[in-house]
């Protein structure tokens, strides 16, 4: 239905015709058609509403424009070797009729005009069509890493994990000199860290750099699928899990400082944070191994789906709930607390684009590695990096080769150190909006960066 040209070529009656004889024919046929069409319209001889004039037409070349100026005409094949053109009513009696077959419209065309709006729109709705394709793209694969990561063991074991650490904390922050229940809030923070860092770097290397090894990336890159986008997509899904991650690890931290530390071995429990606390828990688990041994359901990522509203519902209860089982005031928690977790996730994202970035090149273990590394450089930037600068510029004379080094470091290094407020916690400073923003966009600017260099080192690597 959408073909570039009408060549019309009848060899069996013209064998030994030259082509351009052929052509010559074939122009003349299509003009004394025409003719008689039109004549036959001005003397009212015949009734062309129901009425088709066939032809049959060696060697005639009708242009797309022709075809699309009259919506009426079209092709139809009577035997093989030769085309029937059928011409419907409603065709234009003006003298530039045979003009248009064989050289088409001219510029100032109102048909010519047509097609060219046409096919701007075409070009306008391409753009459009485009744009959302990539965007569908970018959505499929942000789901498929959310789903692949938190059906990975070490995402399980992982939760596990913690949320027993942030049990033992409870005993081990008991053994101070000082206030026992801010030391608990410091390990709860150190432990929401250490467990972003080990998950963002075990599953940002099975995300990319397994797929990579497996050639299985091959099938996602033949969609097509470009590698700014597979990138944006992989990272987009897994901070994803991450985040889930670390609000349920969250929602066992705050559960445990609302028991707080028994000072006394005769103190009552907090039987409300006890009983909200452990019944999700159960209640998930126990769902996800009755839906895996009967359904086959998935247990990692079942488990997740139902922790997350599950442990939210408790500790809505027991923020209205008190110690006593008495309706209080909600109380999501001290302002300054919830500000240091959001810091801390922030910096588990940052590693978690750094192990992305890192993961492009290099294996598993490499990338543990060198988020380890970061993570200590990050925390001690301003003690290993910020001095050297400053005694660097404050000198007179020349800066030295470890100061112009330093003043590399401070700033390609993350600092880390913005984002731990634990120590300003433990002396009652409060942090303000303008802090809280502040490390915000520092966090997504180096987010962006370290994004646009795992994408330059993604798209010279090699994957057949």
């Amino acid at each position: 239905r959408n073909m570039p040209s009408l060549v019309v070529q009848d060899r069996e009656r013209r064998p030994n015709e030259h082509p351009a004889e052929r052509q010559a024919h074939g122009a003349e046929n299509g003009r004394r058609v025409i003719e008689e069409i039109q004549q036959q319209e001005a003397n009212g001889q015949a009734e062309l509403q129901h009425q088709t004039h066939d032809a049959d037409i060696p060697g005639t070349r009708f242009r797309r424009d022709f075809t699309n100026s009259h919506k009426n005409t079209f092709v139809r094949y009577a035997k093989p070797g030769t085309r029937r053109l059928q011409f419907r009513p409603q065709i234009p009696s003006d003298n530039a009729t045979a003009s248009r077959i064989d050289h088409g419209p001219a510029p100032d065309d109102p048909d010519c005009t047509t097609e060219r709006q046409n096919r701007e729109h075409l070009t306008a709705d391409t753009r459009i069509y485009g744009q959302v394709a990539m965007f569908t793209k970018l959505i499929a694969i942000s789901s498929n890493t959310f789903l692949e990561t938190i059906r990975q063991p070490i995402y399980g074991i992982m939760l596990i994990v913690t949320g027993i650490m942030m049990l033992l904390n409870v005993s081990l922050a008991a053994y101070t000199l000082s206030d026992d229940n801010i030391f608990l809030r410091n390990l709860g923070l150190s432990t929401l860290l250490l467990s972003g860092l080990f998950l963002a770097s075990f599953s940002a290397a099975g995300v990319l750099s397994r797929e990579i090894d497996n050639k299985t990336i091959m099938t996602i890159l033949s969609k097509p699928v470009s590698r700014p986008v597979l990138i944006a997509g992989k990272f987009i899904g897994l901070i994803t899990a991450l985040t889930t991650a670390f609000y349920i690890c969250t929602l066992a931290m705050l559960f445990v400082v609302r028991h707080g530390v028994m000072m006394n071995t005769t103190d009552p429990y907090d039987l409300p944070a006890i009983i909200f606390g452990f019944a999700p828990i159960i209640l998930a688990l126990g769902i996800s191994v009755y839906g895996n041994f009967m359904y086959g359901w998935q247990f990692s990522s079942t488990s997740v789906f139902l922790l997350t509203p599950l442990m939210t519902l408790g500790y809505f209860m027991v923020m209205i709930i008190d110690s006593e089982w008495q309706l209080q005031i909600p109380y999501l928690g001290e302002a300054n607390l919830i500000g240091a977790i959001i810091l801390v996730l922030l910096m588990v994202w940052i590693i978690s684009a750094i192990a992305l970035t890192v993961s492009c090149k290099m294996g598993q273990v490499a990338t543990l590695t060198i988020c380890v590394i970061v993570l200590m450089i990050g925390l001690t930037s301003d003690y290993l990096f910020g001095q050297q600068h400053l005694e660097g510029i404050g000198l007179l004379e020349q800066p030295s080769l470890l100061a112009k080094l330093a003043w590399i470091a401070y700033r390609v290094i993350p600092n880390l150190g913005v984002f731990w407020v634990a120590d300003a916690i433990a002396l009652g400073k409060n942090l303000g909006p303008a802090y809280m923003f502040s490390a915000l966009g520092y966090a997504a600017l180096y987010i962006v960066a370290i994004l646009m260099l795992g994408v330059a080192v993604f798209q010279k690597r090699e994957v057949g």
